[in-house]
């Protein structure tokens, strides 16, 4: 599905199997959107749609104005490894031919099926009514709390959260999501980018079991380094089945909002990794994410991978934490 706003053309990262999912655009954006089917592979059998599990959402509505008088920032929550878990050496990226929104000629994401952290607290989240099924990726960020893309959210649908599905497999199991919390758009232009975040809260604590990651905004000296992390479910590597990881991702900028969202990147992305991780392994060891994937902005000949998050994103996954332990 493409947006196009103001003179830039947003392609949103998001499949669909019938029926279609308008991104919404941010009020004074002058947007027009257009959207159509993304069907996932024929060979997967999805399960049945099930109106018991529908989600329930709310928009929260933060005055970025506000962040930094609002009372003390939190630049990071803690994540979790659980010891039974190993965690996964940073691995090679594979480099291929050019194709679908690739950066550098060469397509560096790889084949990733570990299942050790923190591949364990990633997966992808498939999204059913009873007229269409869609897929984005998301993360774990508690232990029932997710992250994804705010345009993955449709309503009445019903979410469940794949952690490291691959070739058909429920490998770690699944939970379906009881809520979701959102930004309301209410921005224009980049703002309307830093605010395609959601957090979902999970039925079971797959937290617990699987790890989860942390969640901060990006510092000003990690700007032009080649030090972050993407993991999705991309349709044109894996047709939405199968799970691609990136390593050595440079943040070219960000911040243009609220501190530290949205950031522009070099990832390279299909449909389907709408709502993955962008992520960094920290001096101490630890791994935190910076952004969701949303998105991909075209300009003349110029691309880059745009990711929601910042400072918001920080204070609503920690406000949740506490609301929904």
């Amino acid at each position: 599905m493409v947006r196009l706003l103001s003179g830039w053309k947003a392609a949103v990262l998001l499949s669909l199997h019938s029926g279609a999912i308008a991104a919404p655009a941010a009020a004074g954006d002058n947007a027009v959107v257009s959207d159509g089917p993304a069907p996932l592979p024929a060979s997967e059998s999805v399960p049945k749609f099930d109106p018991s599990k529908i989600a329930q959402g709310t928009a929260i509505d933060f005055d970025p104005a506000n962040l930094v008088s609002s009372g003390p920032i939190i630049n990071e929550t803690s994540d979790f490894v659980p010891a039974s878990i190993p965690v996964e050496e940073p691995g090679p990226a594979a480099g291929s031919q050019k194709r679908g929104y690739i950066f550098g000629g060469y397509d560096d994401r790889h084949l990733w099926t570990e299942t050790s952290f923190p591949s364990s607290a990633m997966g992808r989240l498939l999204i059913q009514t009873s007229s269409f099924s869609g897929v984005c990726s998301a993360t774990l960020v508690g232990p029932r709390h997710l992250v994804t893309a705010r345009h993955c959210i449709k309503d009445g649908a019903t979410y469940r959260f794949q952690p490291a599905f691959d070739n058909g497999s429920e490998r770690l199991g699944y939970s379906y999501a009881t809520n979701w919390f959102y930004r309301g758009f209410g921005e224009s232009g980049n703002c309307g980018l830093a605010a395609d975040f959601a957090v979902f809260i999970l039925g079971d604590r797959l937290g617990d079991r699987l790890g989860y990651l942390g969640v901060r905004v990006t510092d000003p000296w990690e700007v032009n380094v080649n030090k972050f992390w993407n993991y999705g479910y991309p349709a044109d590597r894996g047709g939405y089945n199968r799970p691609y990881r990136q390593g050595s991702i440079t943040i070219a900028s960000h911040g243009q909002c609220w501190p530290a969202g949205p950031n522009f990147s070099n990832a390279d992305a299909d449909v389907g990794q709408s709502g993955g991780p962008m992520w960094s392994l920290d001096d101490d060891g630890t791994r935190r994410i910076h952004s969701v994937l949303g998105g991909v902005y075209q300009a003349g000949s110029t691309s880059q991978a745009y990711g929601a998050g910042g400072q918001e994103m920080v204070n609503m996954v920690n406000w949740l934490r506490g609301d929904f332990p």
